[in-house]
């Protein structure tokens, strides 16, 4: 579990007992953190379930703050030929070969190794993005020309404006 968070950059994690008293509640639509009469040992279960909806409601939290603050959006300056990411007062342009190659799905990279399976090198210098829109508000889609679709979730979008020193 603690190499899946590594690898995925996943902040939060849970084990979720699976035990009858619990599908029992669910069943009967009774939240199990709010039953009565629980038995031995499931004070934990109780635990890990109030843990989990506390971090739901702090992640819900700083995911609208920040978006607020950034007033964060991309486009795709056609007479530049730049990908445009505004975020506050800061604006960035990136190659759209560069974003391409950073793509992350499981077509350009292998979900349980982490090993690149796009030859960044091959990328045609010359994709350029066809559409894109804001997925939710964790994300930015891109049609690319070459026919891929890339999501981007604004972390790694933050991480390649670092990594390339925009």
């Amino acid at each position: 579990m603690e190499e899946l968070a590594t690898r995925y950059d996943i902040e939060h994690m849970f084990r979720i007992p699976l035990k009858a008293e619990i599908s029992r509640c669910g069943d009967e639509g009774t939240p199990f953190v709010l039953e009565e009469g629980v038995g031995e040992g499931e004070g934990e279960e109780k635990g890990v379930f109030a843990n989990l909806a506390s971090c739901v409601v702090t992640e819900s939290s700083k995911l609208r703050h920040e978006m607020q603050k950034k007033s964060a959006s991309v486009v795709y300056d056609e007479k530049k030929q730049k990908i445009i990411f505004k975020r506050g007062e800061k604006t960035s342009e990136v190659e759209p070969a560069d974003m391409r190659g950073a793509c992350r799905c499981a077509s350009c990279v292998e979900e349980f190794t982490g090993r690149q399976i796009l030859d960044v090198m091959k990328v045609d210098k010359k994709v350029r993005p066809v559409k894109i829109r804001a997925t939710g508000n964790y994300a930015v889609s891109v049609d690319w020309s070459d026919a891929h679709r890339s999501l981007y979730p604004w972390k790694d979008i933050e991480r390649l404006l670092v990594m390339l020193k925009i």
